[in-house]
């Protein structure tokens, strides 16, 4: 069985961000997925101290919730990001958590080495309540999938769903295809 790890940045615990996440969870059990979603509002992690430690231990020297995180990442093999669009950006809480995944970076001799485990596919969902959202907010998608990428994840999709709310979410054909194309993912 293949493992989903879903990183919900919103704070809202059932706001669109996690009624979607909701709804990825029960479409891919029948893609053979173990899926389990982390609100990263609900833990302590605080921000990269860029005290370079990682880069010699090849640990991050903080001890909070991120350290159980950088075992569940790494013990995934699909990996999604689900953020709400704030203030032109994704949450505090998703840029503080994608900023700590630093520490899976090992410089070497030189060489850069990523220790991002079993991750090989990954999906960046954004939401806003703009209807224009995709034209106004892509750079951010843009930004989040190249620092995936960077991660050495290949297969990758990623989207923007504007407009939704929580009631509206479950029933939106923008969120039926962005569940279909992870469908699709799943079974490459």
């Amino acid at each position: 069985m293949s493992r989903l790890l879903i990183i919900n940045g919103s704070p809202r615990k059932d706001g669109v961000d996690a009624k979607i996440g909701q709804m990825i969870a029960e479409r891919m059990k029948g893609y053979d997925y173990d899926t389990e979603a982390v609100n990263i509002n609900d833990l302590n992690i605080r921000g990269c101290q860029a005290c370079m430690s990682c880069k010699k231990t090849g640990k991050c020297a903080q001890n909070d919730d991120m350290t159980v995180l950088y075992d569940k990442i790494r013990g995934s093999d699909m990996l999604i990001l689900c953020s709400p669009i704030y203030f032109g950006a994704e949450t505090g809480q998703m840029k503080t958590f994608v900023d700590r995944m630093y520490a899976m970076v090992i410089n070497k001799d030189g060489q850069r080495f990523v220790n991002f485990g079993n991750v090989k596919k990954a999906s960046i969902l954004l939401t806003c309540g703009a209807p224009d959202g995709y034209m106004t907010y892509g750079g951010i998608l843009s930004r989040l999938t190249n620092t995936i990428k960077s991660m050495g994840v290949n297969d990758l999709s990623g989207t923007i769903l504007c407009g939704l709310t929580p009631d509206t979410a479950t029933t939106s054909e923008k969120v039926n295809d962005y569940l279909e194309s992870l469908e699709f993912q799943a079974e490459m």
